[in-house]
């Protein structure tokens, strides 16, 4: 028996999609609150990361109930991906954040 790998680029972005449709729903005020701070950031030191947010979330005491939250705060036409930055959470083992920076009119 052999098993195959079904590689499906659309198919993938569609359920992630889908599961960020679903964390926005459930979390709704824990996303739009950070959405709040994630923009005073950006406006204040000119683009934002995740581990931004995370550490005002800490500062703020908040945690969301399901770890995809945090992906659903930058989703949106008011963000424009900048560029990428190592994550300093230990846990996320340097992976590449997108930077972000709020689009101009």
């Amino acid at each position: 028996m052999t098993d195959q790998l079904a590689l499906d680029l659309r198919e993938g972005r569609r359920r992630a999609e889908e599961g960020l449709d679903r964390v926005e729903a459930h979390q709704s005020d824990f996303v739009r609150r950070m959405r709040e701070e994630a923009i005073a950031i950006a406006w204040t030191q000119g683009s934002v990361t995740a581990d931004d947010i995370r550490q005002r979330a800490a500062e703020l005491g908040l945690k969301p109930r399901h770890k995809n939250s945090w992906g659903a705060i930058f989703r949106g036409p008011g963000w424009r991906r900048v560029g990428e930055a190592p994550s300093a959470l230990p846990s996320n083992h340097a992976h590449r954040n997108p930077v972000w920076a709020l689009k101009e009119d």
